[in-house]
């Protein structure tokens, strides 16, 4: 069965009585989101390196409205491990 998994906790300030633009991309075990041009969020998990049939967007605590919404099928950029360096964690020394 599906289970609820937090890759990452993030606060992210953002603003009512406007549109934004979120962008979700999955490659293999990997999410990486957008806010506004902005990375909000990054992880990994094995759950997310399967099939999709359906999509679940959850929200909490305010409601809200989507626009917009698309969905699509990419392959991902040769430079893509270059740019996932930007958006992993620095070590911990």
């Amino acid at each position: 069965p599906d289970e609820a998994v937090q890759l990452q906790k993030v606060d992210v300030a953002v603003a009512e009585g406007q549109w934004h633009t979120l962008v979700i991309e999955l490659s293999g075990p990997e999410l990486l989101a957008r806010l506004d041009g902005k990375q909000v969020a990054y992880g990994t998990h094995a759950a997310i390196d399967v099939a999709k049939t359906n999509i679940g967007l959850t929200v909490g605590g305010q409601s809200v409205s989507f626009k917009n919404l698309r969905v699509w099928e990419a392959t991902a950029k040769a430079d893509w491990p270059t740019t996932r360096a930007k958006y992993l964690p620095e070590p911990s020394r």
